[in-house]
């Protein structure tokens, strides 16, 4: 998926690329160049000195942003703000719930598994979450599990457009333990069609 196809508005950009000039880095960074700037127009600086600030402030000002980035990652994927849950249509459910039936039978009659039998079991289970929700998988391969994810409070609203939403399933920021180190989750992200759904409610 591109960025185009999400069709997000030019405003998208402009709000989110101004978060790196909010942290203290980005801060001192407008600080400095401001300074210089006013600096050469009082013709305290010479003009090759102010040359030099303008093409420095780019790496620089790439830093910034890379480490900005990174901080709203781990706060948007370790802190959600939005948890949602949905319901996909039944006939989507039914259809996939069909196909993984269909590749299970096949899968038993050529290799004559004896393990394809729960799989097909728990396609046909439909939306129903296991007891257990933290038991659940975060890499969804099927609507009913993906579903269920979301029944269980395990998925977070990440982007909405006028055709799709897009969500991801919460990560474990702590893989090391909880008195180990926050690291940059490999979050599963998830588009859905607005048109796949029966609801959606989406809780702080």
């Amino acid at each position: 998926m591109t960025l185009e196809s999400l069709d997000l508005s030019p405003q998208f950009y402009f709000l989110r690329s101004y978060n790196g000039l909010k942290s203290p880095a980005g801060l001192a960074l407008v600080g400095v160049l401001t300074l210089i700037m006013f600096a050469y127009l009082g013709r305290k600086v010479r003009g090759g000195i102010m040359l030099v600030a303008m093409l420095a402030a780019f790496p620089v000002l790439f830093g910034v942003s890379r480490a900005a980035a990174r901080h709203e990652l781990l706060l948007r994927f370790c802190r959600p703000s939005g948890r949602i849950q949905f319901a996909l249509r039944d006939d989507l459910l039914k259809d996939a719930a069909e196909t993984s039936a269909d590749n299970d039978q096949s899968a038993k009659s050529n290799a004559a598994a004896p393990a394809a039998a729960p799989k097909t079991e728990a396609a046909m289970a439909g939306a129903r979450p296991a007891q257990n929700p933290a038991a659940l998988p975060s890499d969804a391969k099927t609507p009913q599990a993906l579903q269920a994810l979301s029944q269980a409070g395990r998925l977070a609203l990440l982007l909405e457009t006028k055709d799709r939403i897009i969500v991801f399933a919460i990560p474990n920021c702590y893989p090391l333990g909880p008195k180990g180190p926050k690291m940059v989750p490999a979050a599963h992200v998830y588009t859905l069609l607005r048109s796949d759904l029966k609801f959606t409610n989406v809780t702080p």
